[in-house]
């Protein structure tokens, strides 16, 4: 009897195992699903497609639609379901660069570019437009080309994000909305261009968004390859 006993402890403790190993595998693999579930109807809000002037400068969303102006650079791991349907990264450099819109107060919304380099002599420059939410203070990023957009959820405690003015840091995630995609980026301020258009935000020295993120998993290989967005 006692042998039973300790055969179906065994058995139990690795059916355990087994259902938390089954469910962290399959949040992994299936992030947009659990964000979905998260964040449901967190896409694009149409009303940024027109310029979004507030005249409130030192609300959140207007401080961090200052905070964004001018150059970010650094690396980006980008994650991606691959042509076999397998879950795929590549890593790359980029610089990061958004402008806002002309307006008699603080717009909340503009455009951008990225430029990403391998390393290896190869680049390529993607076009997006770009907000922040008026009313969560979450950055949206929307590519021209695909369509595809990314949020960077200011409050989310593991996939959030870090904007240090005074360090002049921007880390974090931005996770896809309406792909399965995400981003992970690390990126320090590019002074060469940006010093003029940091004004009163890094002067500040204020930070936005809840702490640093830890760097993506690595998921088997990390290619170096570029990727439309």
């Amino acid at each position: 009897m006692k042998k039973i006993f300790q055969l179906l402890t065994v058995l139990a403790i690795a059916a355990v195992s087994l259902s938390v190993t089954s469910c962290r595998d399959d949040w992994y693999g299936h992030r947009y699903r659990y964000w979905e579930y998260r964040h449901p109807g967190h896409t694009w809000n149409n009303v940024y497609n027109e310029v979004v002037i507030i005249e409130d400068n030192t609300s959140d969303a207007a401080e961090l639609a200052n905070a964004l102006l001018g150059e970010w650079g650094g690396t980006v791991i980008y994650q991606y379901t691959d042509d076999n349907n397998q879950t795929a990264q590549t890593e790359f450099g980029a610089i990061f660069t958004f402008n806002r819109y002309s307006g008699g107060g603080t717009s909340l919304n503009g455009t951008g570019t990225e430029l990403d380099f391998d390393g290896q002599g190869n680049e390529q420059t993607l076009q997006f437009d770009w907000y922040v939410d008026q009313e969560t203070s979450d950055i949206y990023i929307r590519y021209k080309e695909t369509g595809k957009t990314f949020m960077m959820d200011i409050d989310a405690k593991v996939y959030g994000f870090l904007l240090d003015t005074g360090a002049g840091t921007f880390q974090g995630y931005a996770i896809g909305t309406n792909t399965t995609e995400m981003l992970y980026f690390d990126l320090k301020r590019q002074y060469n261009k940006a010093k003029a258009e940091m004004g009163k935000a890094a002067a500040q020295q204020k930070t936005f968004g809840t702490s640093r993120s830890a760097k993506l998993p690595v998921d088997g290989p990390v290619l170096k390859k570029l990727m439309k967005r």
